[in-house]
């Protein structure tokens, strides 16, 4: 009753609409249930979530209220039924004898009942990693001491559910292919660690569950972009690469009056000069190492906790944060807890297993432009560490009172230190900074002096950058970090690179033909011409 009425709460209030990606995953739903499943295609996101909405979009149609809510029932309901499902069997491999307090844990997060309300395939995806790990996880037994002794039966079984949960995550999100790599490598793991063959039996059992997953996508991008794979037919992980080292962290904005837009916290460790990782890591490899770090912690740094920022500086930034990072503390402590106990409770397997799925996940997003979002499937991975560790604090309350304030001193320099890093990570986002302007200052008229460059040829690209479009710079005088480049009236997306100079990337259609376009900032225009190839 408390998830539903936190989330209930959430979903009424947080204003999270159908904007940009909810937008989309609702046209794909839309377009699922007007052309049927097997027309479904696009080259950018596979059928998983939208298959999922259109089990709300043939109920709601276009009515969007009634969509959204139907999409939050759904995912909320699926979100918590999981949590006591897994309750059972995550509890029993780590040995966790109250199933009570676990189900409390992973049902009661904040962040994940926040995204519940959103139309975002987020938390759908933390909910199918989850099941298709704990299912993964050998039953434990008390055969012999070290934990070694027959698997179960029903390990093929077992084996089926857990890689067709891995493989509909898949379908979800495609990055979490990391995480079903990692699933084969756990089952193999079980053949050679128990010395059963049954194991490696159950991984081809298993391959026949990716299969069934697998094939209407794979069927989806053969008839319609001639490329027989299971995933996406058009790879953007090596655009988001190359914005991974530009931003720290992404997020979208919509405060208006202002125009919706990406909220990007820019990475001062980088030259501007640097337009790849290759080049970076060849340059500064410590300033990219730290780009990586700086990546982590905003992925798990909850300082805007929806994904649809509506208010540049909300009441509840600083309670949920600071909640947030006595969480990650408890769970950086549990981890420790359980490493040790496991010496003697047979359960080293399962957090190994827990954590090397963990660190690949993290691995893989270590090098982009992460979204706080991203870390939801974390926060249910390790909710077995965050019971060892609240069991831990008990006892040393109880026996042994110097230790336990010693762990109240590290919490609250732990959480000192996160908060600071987490203020220092908002200073970099100059759109933060504008908005929270007092309004008794207003900005300046603009002026726009030149463009560079003003002019190019039909169908020529200009100013090459590393993810294949033209850029175009706009220098000038008292720009915001709110002022977005106008192409014939069409935002572009843009980049703030101080108050005299703005960039923005310009799409190939938009230089097809000769002629004049009008580029314009805040009203303020100038002309870029366009002339016949020769």
């Amino acid at each position: 009753m408390a998830a539903a009425a936190f989330a209930s709460t959430c979903f009424l209030l947080g204003e999270q609409g159908l904007f940009f990606d909810a937008s989309h995953y609702a046209d794909l739903a839309n377009q699922i249930v007007q052309n049927g499943f097997w027309a479904y295609h696009n080259d950018v996101r596979p059928y998983g979530y939208p298959l999922f909405l259109a089990v709300a979009a043939i109920v709601a149609g276009r009515q969007v209220f009634l969509f959204r809510l139907l999409v939050f029932s759904l995912q909320l309901g699926v979100y918590i039924a999981a949590c006591w499902y897994v309750s059972k069997p995550l509890g029993a491999a780590f040995r966790i004898p109250n199933r009570g307090i676990l189900y409390g844990i992973l049902a009661l997060n904040p962040f994940l009942l926040i995204a519940s309300g959103e139309v975002l395939s987020d938390q759908l995806s933390a909910v199918l990693l989850l099941l298709g790990v704990t299912l993964s996880l050998p039953k434990p037994t008390a055969a012999t001491p070290d934990h070694r002794s027959p698997i179960p039966d029903r390990s093929g079984l077992r084996a089926f559910f857990a890689f067709l949960a891995l493989a509909i995550a898949v379908m979800v999100r495609p990055v979490n292919l990391v995480v079903l790599f990692a699933g084969v490598m756990i089952w193999f793991a079980r053949a050679i660690v128990r010395r059963d063959v049954r194991s490696v039996a159950a991984v081809f059992g298993g391959g026949m569950a990716c299969l069934l997953a697998f094939a209407p996508q794979v069927s989806s991008n053969y008839r319609f972009y001639q490329r027989p794979t299971p995933l996406i037919s058009r790879g953007l992980y090596q655009e988001q690469l190359a914005w991974g080292i530009k931003y720290l962290k992404w997020a979208t904005i919509i405060v208006p009056p202002y125009p919706i837009d990406a909220l990007t916290y820019l990475n001062p460790l980088r030259d501007p000069r640097v337009e790849s990782p290759a080049e970076f890591i060849g340059t500064r490899p410590v300033a990219y190492a730290a780009t990586l770090a700086l990546h982590g912690f905003a992925m798990t740094d909850q300082d805007f906790p929806f994904t649809y920022i509506r208010d540049p500086a909300p009441w509840y930034r600083w309670p949920l944060s600071l909640f947030n990072y006595a969480l990650w503390f408890l769970q950086l402590l549990g981890i420790a807890v359980c490493w040790k106990a496991s010496r003697t409770d047979g359960t080293r397997f399962a957090l190994f297993s827990v954590l090397a799925v963990a660190a690949l996940y993290v691995a893989v997003h270590l090098p982009i432009a992460v979204e706080n979002r991203f870390s939801l499937p974390l926060y249910l991975l390790l909710a077995p560490s965050l019971a060892c560790a609240s069991s831990s604090l008990r006892t040393a309350l109880n026996r042994n009172r110097r230790r336990f304030l010693v762990i109240v001193g590290a919490a609250l320099a732990f959480i000192i230190a996160c908060a600071e890093l987490s203020v220092w990570l908002q200073s970099q986002a100059p759109q933060l900074r504008a908005l929270r302007r007092s309004p008794s200052s207003p900005s300046p008229s603009i002026s726009i002096v030149r463009l560079v460059p003003w002019k190019t040829q039909a169908g020529h690209r200009f100013q090459e950058q590393a993810i294949g479009v033209s850029a175009i710079a706009v220098e000038g005088a008292h720009f915001d970090a709110l002022d977005k480049i106008l192409w014939n009236g069409k935002p572009l997306v843009t980049a703030y690179g101080g108050s005299e100079f703005l960039t923005a990337l310009v799409p190939d259609e938009l230089i097809a033909l000769p002629g004049d376009a009008t580029v314009s900032v805040r009203g303020v225009k100038a002309t870029f011409r366009i002339v016949p190839a020769q």
